[in-house]
């Protein structure tokens, strides 16, 4: 019941529906942030206000997912177009929306506060991640959708936002948000715009809002002549002055040292004193002085390990340079370079309508591109660890309900520290993306490959028992040991891998991170017995 009254040990009376808000609060804020715990979100909210359906939509790598309740499950009844028509409706109204679905159509939108004849409502979650999130209700209200309704629904989207901002990740620090709500649509403004230095300049300057830095240069860079292209400067008061023009003129004062020196090593370059940094010509550091400039950091732009220029973030305030936030930093950079290359292809494919097309249709998605940046290794082009984890707990989730087995395999490279000893550590990141290919090659459909940290990668192996994952890990270490590696100056290397499997016990019983723990430790027994080999943990394995 929506409505009712409840007594305090005083005698007060509570305001109606005052304990299940309470009760969603507390879900939100101390469960687990997974689908299984959005599930029983969304039963308690199915119960609490009589609805016969609850569903949670929200955007992933590629697309929007649903999540509903677990009497009625995932399904809504019509497909991405249909929740976009939903989403939209709801935004351009900016409030909740009723609507009917006949078959897998959506119609008859209106307003939901007074709305007849209606069965679903629609209400959205506004989260920093992106305008996708809402939640969809179906009930029996064809005679009227009572305000009584609408209101707790309103009240409880606080709780529904705090949770969805949970799941997919928000909670990072407020410059990490700012920065991919201030660049998710890089890839699209640079494929439409002709005039790239404005947007370059527009781009910046979102950097400078959402970092802090005062100053963020963005440098193209040509690795053929090894040389700066063109340099865009935030927008700042003294942008149009001869300081400003000083500050972006590459043929002026040489900032092109650490520029060049970022671009080459592919690292980014932290200056915390730069009026002293060495790195530095005499002559910028003076010019950092004059402007009493204190410190910089340059992060280059890679994409796939092509060099297309750097940023270079300064201050006017002492900065250590953490490693959380140089991280940050490199996640705006690899979103600059996705825009960037996509900007390259885009104008390389304008003279064939239906190749532009389908690039067009790849990029439509602001959220979408959003969302796989933040699930990609910069490094390999594969997902990263924290998309693979959330694959882990959906599977798991999934094994729970449905049954049916789900393996994982932790691979590691052996002896690549020796090879980084040896040939340099730009061959053992070469070696690194050619596995990561090999690895996204050999995978069927529905299996999963990321990268989980330095040399390891996971393989998540939905629908595949012990002896299937044992069979694809022995094929994957074979396929590794027969393949030529390249290095960067032309020679080759064979390279062995070890793997540790795990698969989830019949009943899911173990906790998902569990699974993973286990697979590191039949890894860990691989090693410790020379390597190139698999190894394995799970069922058959106590048997």
């Amino acid at each position: 019941m929506i409505r009712g009254k409840n007594e305090d040990t005083e005698g007060s009376t509570l305001t109606p529906g005052f304990e299940t808000l309470q009760r969603l609060a507390a879900l939100a804020a101390n469960g687990p942030a997974n689908r299984p715990w959005l599930t029983h979100i969304a039963d308690t909210l199915r119960d609490a206000s009589g609805a016969d359906q609850v569903r949670f939509v929200y955007a992933e790598d590629r697309d929007w997912v649903t999540c509903g309740d677990s009497r009625c499950g995932d399904d809504i009844g019509t497909g991405k177009t249909g929740l976009w028509l939903i989403q939209q409706a709801a935004q351009q109204r900016n409030a909740p929306v009723a609507f009917n679905i006949r078959g897998t159509r959506v119609e008859d939108f209106v307003l939901a506060r007074g709305a007849k004849g209606r069965e679903f409502i629609a209400t959205r979650i506004p989260t920093s991640e992106s305008p996708s999130e809402m939640v969809i209700v179906r009930g029996p209200w064809k005679d009227g959708i009572k305000p009584a309704l609408l209101k707790f629904m309103d009240a409880a989207r606080p709780s529904l936002v705090i949770f969805l901002e949970r799941v997919l990740n928000a909670a990072r620090a407020d410059r990490q948000r700012g920065q991919k709500s201030a660049l998710a649509n890089a890839a699209e403004v640079l494929t439409k715009d002709e005039d790239t230095q404005s947007v370059l300049e527009n781009l910046a300057t979102a950097m400078s809002n959402t970092t802090g830095y005062e100053l963020v240069t963005i440098d193209l860079w040509d690795e053929a002549s090894q040389k700066i292209t063109s340099r865009a400067l935030n927008g700042h008061r003294w942008q149009d002055t001869s300081l400003g023009h000083t500050w972006t003129d590459p043929s002026g004062l040489d900032l092109d040292a650490t520029a060049g020196e970022s671009a080459r090593t592919r690292q980014p370059m932290l200056m915390p004193d730069i009026q002293s940094d060495t790195r530095c010509s005499e002559e910028a550091r003076h010019f950092f002085k004059w402007i009493m400039l204190v410190s910089a950091i340059r992060v280059p732009i890679i994409f796939r390990d092509k060099a297309l220029g750097s940023i270079s973030f300064a201050s006017w305030k002492p900065h250590t340079f953490p490693p959380e936030e140089v991280e940050a930093l490199k996640g705006i950079a690899a979103q600059l370079a996705t825009g960037l290359k996509a900007m390259q292809m885009y104008r390389a494919l304008a003279e064939s309508r239906e190749q532009l097309a389908k690039y067009a249709k790849q990029l439509q998605a602001n959220t979408e591109i959003e969302h796989r940046l933040a699930r990609t290794d910069a490094l390999t082009g594969i997902p990263n660890r924290r998309y693979v984890e959330e694959v882990i707990d959906a599977e798991h989730a999934r094994v729970l309900r449905h049954g049916g087995p789900l393996s994982v395999g932790l691979l590691d490279v052996d002896k690549l520290k020796a090879v980084n000893d040896e040939y340099g550590h730009d061959a053992g990141d070469e070696i690194l993306m050619q596995l990561a290919q090999l690895a996204r090659r050999s995978c069927r459909k529905g299996d999963v490959v990321g990268r989980y940290g330095g040399d390891e990668f996971l393989f998540v192996l939905p629908e595949a028992n012990l002896q299937a994952a044992l069979r694809f890990g022995e094929r994957f270490r074979t396929r590794v040991e027969k393949q030529p590696f390249r290095l960067p100056k032309g020679a080759t290397l064979s390279l062995k891998v070890s793997l540790g499997i795990a698969e989830a016990d019949s009943a899911a019983a173990q906790q998902a991170p569990d699974l993973v723990a286990s697979a590191d430790a039949a890894l860990y027994r691989a090693k410790s017995v020379g390597g190139n080999r698999v190894c394995f943990e799970g069922a058959a394995n106590a048997a």
